[in-house]
């Protein structure tokens, strides 16, 4: 209940939010290649959603 409030309040979620979909895309790559094609959702915060970079 502390970790992410403290992480966005600090400006560290944008790099756990680039850890996770870096690591996420990675593994549903895997998963297709052996014949999972799974969906992965994950949560973006506010200041995820406000950062330009985001898509890059």
């Amino acid at each position: 209940m502390q970790f992410i409030p403290f992480a966005e309040q600090t400006g560290f979620i944008r790099e756990i939010t680039r850890w996770m979909l870096s690591h996420g895309v990675r593994e549903m790559a895997r998963w297709s290649e052996l014949g999972q094609p799974l969906r992965l959702s994950i949560n973006l915060s506010t200041r995820d959603l406000l950062d330009v970079d985001l898509v890059d």
